[in-house]
């Protein structure tokens, strides 16, 4: 389940690798307001720094130290704090890109569209994650570790909305996505599920699937495969699960839970990157200073967002 959904969560994802800039832990909190109809997320990264260790396609000339950000580094740090952009638990659901979106939209519109089908319900949800979520920069402070943290706020505007349009792309994906899994299959690809988990996949998408469920608070996301395809999945995937997630299986349906209905807010937790180094927070005292503020006034301005007082 994990290797499917991952490639439909968000469109224009973009998983972090190493030699970017990483953070050692993130918690997430969230509450959904109904009169609003608007899912409000605070987030906060803790021990942010540039990773030293070289990613797969390193300039040998630009190489982060504990003391200095390398230049790609430098440039992708700048780009967050230009907005528009927030990370999700390293790479479990990875990263929310403004300026993805719109490259995609552009290059549909220019005829050079993703290799993927793409028609009007994958240009509305795009539109929708450009158009209804918000992000804002609360800015940096240290944590009790004295480590370089930073904070952001979210919202998604329209969120019933958002879901339905989600599901129908997911639905559409996975539709087109039938041939490969079957090849897989036949082929005993490694990764592959078994002929019966496709079979039931088929089956649901012959009505208006699921695979986001969303009720008050309880968010959850489903996909139909056997028990014995579960127990892989549970093997791969537990492990790696934020705190505050749940993953369960009943009636041929695995599931990723996280919060309540009637829970006041939801907060998951997860570890991501080792390795935290001081470069980072040498480079924000050297080039935004002012950016760097009191824990308890970023803790405040948080607590403020998701209880409403910050209005849109």
């Amino acid at each position: 389940m994990k290797s499917l959904l991952s490639r439909f969560i968000v469109i224009c994802s973009v998983i972090p690798f190493s030699s970017c800039i990483e953070f050692e832990s993130q918690e997430l909190v969230y509450r959904y307001e109904k009169k609003n109809d608007t899912l409000l997320i605070a987030l906060k990264y803790e021990g942010i720094y540039g990773a030293i260790k070289a990613g797969f396609d390193d300039r040998s000339d630009d190489v982060a130290t504990d003391e200095q950000l390398s230049e790609r580094q430098v440039a992708q740090l700048e780009s967050v704090l230009a907005g528009g952009r927030a990370f999700f638990f390293n790479n479990w659901i990875s990263e929310y890109s403004r300026a993805g979106c719109a490259e995609v939209l552009q290059k549909v519109k220019d005829g050079k569209g993703p290799e993927m089908v793409f028609g009007d319900p994958e240009k509305k949800l795009l539109r929708a994650l450009l158009d209804d979520v918000k992000i804002e920069s609360i800015g940096f402070y240290l944590d009790e570790n004295k480590r370089l943290s930073g904070a952001q706020t979210m919202r998604i505007s329209h969120f019933t909305k958002f879901i339905r349009l989600a599901n129908e792309v997911f639905r559409r994906q996975f539709v087109a996505k039938l041939p490969e899994l079957r090849k897989e299959q036949a082929e005993a690809v490694k990764s592959s599920f078994s002929r019966e988990s496709i079979d039931l996949l088929e089956q649901t998408l012959e009505d208006d699937y699921d695979f986001l469920v969303h009720e008050g608070n309880l968010l959850r996301v489903q996909f139909p495969v056997t028990k014995l395809d579960y127990g892989r999945v549970e093997e791969e995937t537990q492990e790696d699960l934020p705190e505050g997630v749940r993953l369960d299986f009943r009636k041929s349906v695995a599931t990723l839970e996280m919060g309540q209905l009637e829970d006041g807010k939801v907060v998951l937790r997860k570890k991501c990157f080792a390795g935290y180094s001081r470069n980072a927070l040498k480079y924000i005292k050297a080039k935004h200073p002012k950016l760097l503020h009191k824990s308890k006034a970023v803790e405040v301005i948080s607590l403020q967002f998701l209880s409403g007082v910050l209005a849109d």
